[in-house]
């Protein structure tokens, strides 16, 4: 392969085309997350990964994974990212 190409996730290349991360399932997603990580494009320093578990009777159950936070941290990191949310939602 030449030095120019590059191998690209489909689920990543689907959503990213189309402005739509339902295009690309969760363990797209994560592998995407961690070849990031993998490469230096990003250097988390602390993670707080969340996501919905469905139940028996068609619900859903809030998860997470949190390395290096303290629960004040994770409530301020979901404060963060709610802001985040609501300023690209009104552009």
């Amino acid at each position: 392969m030449s030095k120019d190409r590059k191998i690209v996730n489909l689920g990543t290349h689907r959503a990213t085309k189309a402005g739509d991360n339902s295009k690309w399932t969760p363990e797209e997603c994560a592998e995407q997350f961690l070849a990031d990580i993998r490469s230096g494009e990003i250097k988390p320093d602390r993670l707080f990964l969340m996501y919905w578990e469905p139940t028996d009777d068609g619900g859903f159950y809030p998860c997470s994974y949190t390395q290096n936070l303290c629960f004040s941290e994770e409530l301020a990191m979901l404060e963060i990212e709610k802001k985040q949310l609501f300023q690209r939602w009104m552009e």
